[in-house]
């Protein structure tokens, strides 16, 4: 039984024009309701034409419309290509109206069944907030016979599938098919604002940085580790989720909470540049409270990424410098000490000179955390991004945690 027989007993549809490839209604599992787009592989191998484009977008508008998260089931082919450029302009049509619903900061959960391809993977699926695959499912911009036939090339075994996918950083989980609906009450209950039952976590193209959807000191939370591995650097690809975590974050309007300890972006890796900034902008223009915890390390503008939030606290351990000793060290041409002495890395200078708002010791830490998040918390949204803009336009000046 594919995942969309198995939620169409849960679905109450939202009736008007229907074009037999799309099931669209009001879904409740497990007390978690949404609007859901559920592909029906069966009707045309689940093209997407201008019709379906049509019912898509006005499913995401109901979804808009009662204040409910989005859950899309993917199966399809792609483009309905009968119909030429009416079918293919579809694919901006379901990105707009997905525009619409991050607008209104209502989430997107997407389920990728076998295959998901085109169009629909593009526009639809690899765009989700949260995203699942299907194990073994045909996952890809093109499918297996598709890139034979254009390119002349063989697909080497396991590409194009759910697992590539997700080694790509575009699936957060890959699971057998009866372990799916699971995944999905527990993906709706962590971005819904319940208690999550557990941590739910985003996939990146590597392991340099970890992100959850958790709860730490009392609060639901996407939780950040920048970086995973204590002190290591961080690629592009780390980057990357730290800003799609920032902006899931202000989505679900859970605080963003990010634990730095690293030496900063790895400089073998051409595109950290651009993925660090990037980070950065979505860091700042995060509208739910964010809280930066240096445990660590706190290397040059990659640990800076994560740290221009409405708050930082540094361990009694930690430091943060425009760059990590030994690169100062071999710029500077100086000791190791004397850079250290010259950058003001230490906690009480970090304190003192206004970049942090207060030190911790690590027994203390989860109160401290606590404490700061109930403060960000309690400051209007308006007010508190005002704020956060204020303290990253102006030079340093000490502050404190209020």
């Amino acid at each position: 039984m594919t995942i969309r027989e198995l939620l169409l007993p849960f679905l109450a549809p939202l009736g008007g024009p229907a074009t037999g490839a799309l099931d669209c209604g009001r879904l409740v599992t497990e007390g978690q309701e949404s609007i859901a787009v559920l592909w029906n592989f069966g009707v045309s191998g689940g093209a997407c034409g201008e019709a379906e484009a049509t019912e898509f977008a006005a499913a995401v508008d109901a979804a808009i419309s009662t204040d409910r998260p989005l859950v899309t089931v993917t199966a399809s082919g792609g483009t309905k290509l009968t119909e030429g450029m009416a079918a293919l302009v579809g694919i901006p049509r379901m990105t707009i109206a997905l525009q619409r619903l991050r607008a209104a900061r209502l989430p997107h959960v997407s389920i990728a069944d076998s295959p998901t391809t085109g169009g629909v993977w593009v526009a639809v699926g690899c765009s989700a907030d949260i995203r699942c695959g299907v194990a073994g499912a045909t996952v890809a911009f093109s499918g297996p016979r598709v890139v034979e036939a254009m390119t002349g090339a063989v697909v080497p075994r396991g590409a194009g599938t759910a697992e590539s996918a997700y080694a790509a950083g575009l699936l957060d989980a890959v699971l057998p098919d009866e372990e799916v609906l699971g995944w999905l009450t527990s993906a709706m209950q962590a971005i819904g604002g319940g208690t999550p039952p557990g941590r739910l976590s985003l996939n990146g193209a590597d392991s340099t940085v970890g992100a959850t959807v958790a709860r730490i000191s009392g609060h639901r939370v996407v939780h950040v580790l920048l970086a995973q591995e204590p002190g290591a650097f961080v690629t592009a690809a780390g980057f990357r989720l730290l800003g799609r975590a920032a902006r899931l974050a202000d989505t679900i309007d859970a605080p963003l909470v990010v634990r730095i300890d690293t030496l900063g972006g790895d400089p073998t890796d051409a595109d950290v540049p651009r993925a660090l900034g990037e980070a950065m902008r979505d860091v700042l223009a995060c509208r739910s409270p964010t809280l930066a915890v240096v445990q660590g390390a706190g290397g040059s503008g990659g640990a800076l990424a994560g740290a221009v939030t409405d708050a930082v606290v540094v361990s009694e351990g930690g430091w943060f410098a425009a760059l990590a000793p030994a690169g100062a060290a071999a710029t500077l041409r100086r000791p190791v000490p004397e850079v250290v002495e010259l950058m003001r890395q230490q906690p009480h200078q970090l304190l003192e000179d206004g970049f942090a708002d207060a030190i911790y010791a690590e027994a203390d830490e989860p109160v401290v955390i606590g404490e700061a998040l109930n403060s960000l918390v309690a400051i209007g949204p308006a007010e508190r991004l005002a704020r956060r803009t204020r303290r990253w336009s102006e030079p340093l000046s000490p502050r404190g945690l209020s």
